[in-house]
């Protein structure tokens, strides 16, 4: 409570403090109660103490590339690219569904372009699959996502469905698994 008369990042509540960008903290606690059986994520006593830094930012491979590609087909610098990549972060930290941080991309203009939207699309799911998320107690998509595949054997990754549903055919079998050609199926929608 003390470090929150100075640190700016920190705010007071009647029973602890909060991070100044969560925006519900009822809603996560909530979520997190939902997810009991669900274990915090094992950080390392370096991956906490880092976090702590006011300037920190999780520089995963996901967040470089998806800031990289901002900044190459925006012209955006590095501060407005990581701004703007830190909203997006603020979003899915505090629960919000894909569509919201795909929402304020297309605000930006992001997705006036059908070429660009298409290469900025799975670098934005990469960034949420590799992103310590609050609701899911610090763990990443992509971890419990290779839990549960290990777990259950059946989950197929986004990249991994893209490959498979570029290799269809217009006369193949559609991969929805309805029976019929692709062409007659799920073609247009998928061209859409």
């Amino acid at each position: 409570l003390n470090a929150s008369c100075w640190k700016k990042t920190l705010v007071a509540l009647p029973h602890g403090v909060k991070y100044y960008t969560l925006i519900d903290e009822e809603a996560l606690q909530n979520e997190q109660l939902r997810r009991s059986n669900l274990d915090f994520a094992p950080l390392t006593y370096s991956q906490v103490y880092d976090a702590g830094d006011d300037n920190y930012i999780d520089a995963t491979p996901a967040y470089q590339a998806l800031a990289q590609f901002i900044m190459n087909s925006y012209g955006y610098d590095v501060l407005k690219a990581a701004d703007v990549v830190g909203e997006v972060y603020i979003l899915l930290q505090n629960g919000q569904p894909m569509d919201k941080a795909s929402d304020y991309l297309d605000e930006l203009g992001f997705f006036n372009e059908d070429a660009k939207a298409r290469e900025l699309l799975p670098l934005l799911i990469a960034f949420n699959n590799t992103s310590h998320l609050w609701p899911l107690k610090g763990n990443t998509p992509e971890r419990l996502m290779n839990h549960e595949t290990a777990a259950r054997g059946n989950i197929i990754s986004f990249a991994e469905a893209q490959k498979k549903r570029a290799k269809v055919g217009r006369n193949d079998p559609c991969p929805c698994g309805s029976g019929k050609k692709y062409k007659n199926c799920c073609l247009k929608k998928d061209e859409e």
